[in-house]
Protein backbone atom coordinates (compact mmCIF):
# COMPACT_ATOMS: atom_id res chain seq x y z
CA UNK A 1 0.00 0.00 0.00
CA UNK A 2 2.95 2.85 0.38
CA UNK A 3 3.55 2.44 -2.89
CA UNK A 4 -0.06 3.31 -3.54
CA UNK A 5 -0.32 6.63 -1.43
CA UNK A 6 3.22 7.54 -1.34
CA UNK A 7 4.27 11.29 -3.35
CA UNK A 8 0.74 11.55 -3.45
CA UNK A 9 0.64 14.17 -0.77
CA UNK A 10 -2.17 11.78 0.75
CA UNK A 11 -2.55 12.56 4.99
CA UNK A 12 -4.62 9.78 5.50
CA UNK A 13 -6.01 7.05 3.87
CA UNK A 14 -8.91 4.69 4.74
CA UNK A 15 -8.52 0.68 4.48
CA UNK A 16 -11.98 -1.28 4.46
CA UNK A 17 -13.21 -2.95 5.01
CA UNK A 18 -11.87 -4.42 8.49
CA UNK A 19 -15.11 -6.36 9.29
CA UNK A 20 -17.48 -7.78 7.77
CA UNK A 21 -20.65 -5.33 6.34
CA UNK A 22 -24.45 -5.47 6.06
CA UNK A 23 -23.88 -3.39 3.13
CA UNK A 24 -21.84 -5.96 1.43
CA UNK A 25 -22.81 -9.31 2.60
CA UNK A 26 -21.07 -12.11 2.03
CA UNK A 27 -18.14 -10.35 0.77
CA UNK A 28 -14.55 -10.88 2.80
CA UNK A 29 -13.24 -8.49 4.95
CA UNK A 30 -9.24 -7.88 6.17
CA UNK A 31 -9.90 -8.88 9.98
CA UNK A 32 -7.70 -7.59 12.34
CA UNK A 33 -4.56 -8.85 11.49
CA UNK A 34 -4.51 -8.32 7.81
CA UNK A 35 -5.52 -5.18 8.77
CA UNK A 36 -2.79 -4.56 11.26
CA UNK A 37 -0.33 -5.83 8.35
CA UNK A 38 -1.30 -3.25 5.68
CA UNK A 39 -1.23 -0.55 8.26
CA UNK A 40 2.32 -1.11 9.26
CA UNK A 41 3.20 -0.70 5.81
CA UNK A 42 0.88 2.03 4.50
CA UNK A 43 3.32 4.95 5.68
CA UNK A 44 0.75 7.13 6.78
CA UNK A 45 -2.15 7.27 9.01
CA UNK A 46 -4.97 4.73 8.02
CA UNK A 47 -8.67 5.08 9.15
CA UNK A 48 -10.76 1.69 9.29
CA UNK A 49 -13.95 1.68 7.28
CA UNK A 50 -16.24 -1.47 7.21
CA UNK A 51 -18.53 -3.45 9.57
CA UNK A 52 -17.64 -0.44 12.80
CA UNK A 53 -19.59 -0.30 15.43
CA UNK A 54 -19.20 0.77 18.57
CA UNK A 55 -18.25 -2.26 20.39
CA UNK A 56 -15.29 -2.98 17.35
CA UNK A 57 -13.56 0.26 17.53
CA UNK A 58 -11.47 -0.58 20.55
CA UNK A 59 -10.04 -3.53 17.93
CA UNK A 60 -9.49 -1.23 14.87
CA UNK A 61 -7.16 0.98 17.10
CA UNK A 62 -5.32 -2.15 18.52
CA UNK A 63 -4.93 -3.05 14.73
CA UNK A 64 -3.08 0.39 13.77
CA UNK A 65 -6.18 2.79 13.16
CA UNK A 66 -5.91 6.06 14.06
CA UNK A 67 -9.48 6.68 13.00
CA UNK A 68 -13.08 5.11 12.44
CA UNK A 69 -15.41 5.76 9.67
CA UNK A 70 -18.78 4.21 9.68
CA UNK A 71 -21.84 4.47 7.56
CA UNK A 72 -24.44 1.88 8.25
CA UNK A 73 -23.60 2.11 12.15
CA UNK A 74 -24.70 5.93 11.74
CA UNK A 75 -27.66 5.93 9.14
CA UNK A 76 -29.93 4.09 11.07
CA UNK A 77 -31.30 5.06 14.66
CA UNK A 78 -29.61 3.17 17.78
CA UNK A 79 -31.83 -0.12 18.58
CA UNK A 80 -33.59 0.63 21.46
Amino acid sequence: MRAAVQGRGAHLVLLSPLFPTASHPGAPALGTVRFARLVRGAGVPVAALGGITPGRVAAAVRAGAVAVAAVGALARPPAS
